[in-house]
């Protein structure tokens, strides 16, 4: 069971420690000695054992089955659960009515050091079954992330792993409506066999002459540590002829490693053949609309 993480009870903007903390409302709720003795504690090194551990309300629950928590002061001391975005992962034209969604599960070794985690939400559309029915609403990105209005201008797709999502949606849509706009497709997984996101597909449509897809594998056996970026810089002179052309460039994934690395690869790219600074041209293209980007942390 997913639970919201322990702030400070009265943490202001700035984040200083507040009066009392939920170790203490804990306290207020059991009449062990034991138990009480054990949240003064976690108490004294909250930093070190709540906060740095990402422990949980529903952690110290189970820890401590004399806490008698009523429920109403179990939300306010909880928090309300953030909202999840997903990209969606299909095309409205080719299936009206129907939303695709493309989820990695959250999962591995708890922080607080017992059990495991899961993801609140990907843990909970995972276990979802056929037929059943889940709650959410579509919201138009900004700035949008959306094909050009021209279906012959070309474009470059960037997204490892989940970061397909979006572009696969574009794929089918291209697919859909016969588009003859060049797709460069760059992408990237593990190995080959584990998780290849759509490898079929991706294949077919390859082998169609719709989307040149190029995959990077950074764990395949036999063959040096490849990353997306990598697979970016290899296919230069194709990526400076298609934006001579006009294309417009869409990355979608990682924000913190991926997408700063594939700017650089694309930076180096305009550098190497003009001279000029990479990083300006890449700006240019940004102010023309041509360079998107969906990414996370």
């Amino acid at each position: 069971m997913g639970g919201a993480r322990f702030g400070r009870a009265s943490d202001g903007p700035g984040g200083a420690a507040g009066s009392y903390e939920v170790t203490d409302i804990a306290c207020s709720y059991t009449s062990c000695p034991h138990t009480r003795g054990q949240l003064r504690a976690l108490a004294h090194a909250y930093a070190e054992e709540i906060l740095a551990k990402h422990v949980c309300v529903t952690d110290l629950l189970e820890w401590f089955p004399s806490i008698t928590l009523p429920l109403a002061v179990f939300l306010e001391t909880t928090g309300p659960i953030r909202p999840r975005y997903y990209s969606i992962s299909s095309s409205p034209s080719a299936r009206p009515g129907h939303v695709r969604l493309t989820v990695g599960l959250v999962e591995g070794a708890a922080w607080s050091g017992t059990g495991r985690y899961r993801g609140t939400c990907s843990a909970y559309l995972a276990d979802l079954t056929p037929g059943e029915t889940f709650y959410g609403h579509v919201r138009t990105p900004i700035p949008s992330f959306r094909l050009p209005a021209d279906p012959t201008t070309p474009v470059i797709l960037i997204g490892p792993g989940t970061g397909i999502a979006p572009l696969r949606g574009f794929l089918e849509e291209r697919a859909h409506t016969a588009s003859t706009g060049p797709i460069e497709l760059f992408t990237g997984c593990r190995h080959p066999k584990h998780d290849r996101l759509y490898g079929d597909e991706l294949d077919t449509w390859h082998e169609a002459g719709r989307v040149r897809v190029h995959t990077a594998y950074s764990a395949l056996p036999g063959h040096p540590i490849r990353y997306v970026q990598h697979a970016v810089a290899a296919e230069a002179d194709r990526i400076w002829d298609l934006l001579e052309q006009g294309a417009h460039i869409y990355i979608c994934g990682d924000g913190l490693r991926m997408a700063p690395a594939v700017r650089q690869a694309l930076a180096q790219i305009y550098a190497d053949r003009t001279g000029d600074d990479g990083e300006v041209r890449l700006r240019r293209l940004e102010t023309e609309g041509r360079y998107h980007q969906d990414i996370f942390a």
